[in-house]
């Protein structure tokens, strides 16, 4: 089974809600779409989202980088041209990840293309108070509900006491997405205690304040997870070693 076709493109997909991060609020995912078809007629499918604070690559730099690896795998047999693709050290894991999933999509499609039910998360943006328990409340149907704070301490931690006391009885998670310096985490932290309502709070230092993360996981009353600092394999024994509780995954830094 050899890679006849290689094509890419760019679907904007318009949110209906703003996703407000620490550092930067989309009203849009570009979407980079890759489809692969071998000599077969076969076609797989993968597709990488460029989002900022997830890695180095911006949009331009996986559109650049797909053409390149897409001018590089025609002709080759599928297996030789997924290793072709993870050991091009020029292009980045979001680019190399699509590709990949769209040559594993044509490989082995039902591992894929099956039905997949998976639990999903409410998500909200720390704010007013009184507007988060409400936002909150109007989530119904989820048992998780996840609390994008960072961009203001003082509204974070007036955000969390309201939804921990008049928000709906659900688990609650706070994503900072990097944003705190240590001593506002921990400020962060006891606010929150030992409540049982707290999930966990997520990547609440920059990516490599490994020293900082393993102070606050001394002191933490709740779980920590680590998400952005999750670059390869070798920081999740990094994480297990400075005292996280749980770890992000992402297929982009993955390989696919």
């Amino acid at each position: 089974m050899k890679i006849a076709r290689v094509r890419t493109g760019l679907a904007t997909v318009p949110l209906r809600t703003p996703y407000a991060l620490s550092f930067v609020t989309l009203e849009a995912f570009p979407v980079r779409l890759v489809e692969c078809t071998t000599d077969t007629g076969a076609a797989g499918f993968g597709e990488a989202v460029a989002l900022p604070g997830y890695g180095e690559e911006t949009d331009e730099d996986v559109a650049r980088a797909l053409r390149h690896l897409a001018s590089t795998i025609v002709g080759l047999e599928a297996e030789a041209a997924i290793d072709r693709v993870s050991r091009d050290e020029t292009v980045g894991p979001f680019a190399r990840s699509a590709v990949i999933s769209a040559i594993e999509d044509v490989i082995e499609p039902a591992a894929m293309n099956g039905p997949v039910e998976w639990p999903q998360v409410g998500i909200l943006s720390a704010g007013d108070p009184a507007a988060c328990v409400k936002k909150a409340a109007s989530l119904e149907g989820f048992t998780t509900i996840k609390v994008k704070v960072g961009r203001d301490l003082e509204t974070d931690t007036a955000s969390a006491r309201a939804l921990l006391r008049d928000g709906p009885p659900v688990r609650y998670r706070f994503d900072a997405n990097q944003a705190y310096t240590e001593d506002e985490a921990a400020r962060f932290l006891d606010v929150l205690g030992d409540h049982p309502a707290v999930e966990l709070v997520e990547q609440p230092l920059g990516i490599d304040e490994w020293a900082a993360f393993e102070r606050l996981a001394v002191r933490a009353g709740v779980p920590l997870m680590l998400d952005e600092s999750i670059l390869d394999e070798t920081d999740i024994d990094r994480a297990a070693s400075v005292g996280a509780d749980l770890i992000k995954l992402k297929l982009c830094k993955a390989r696919g």
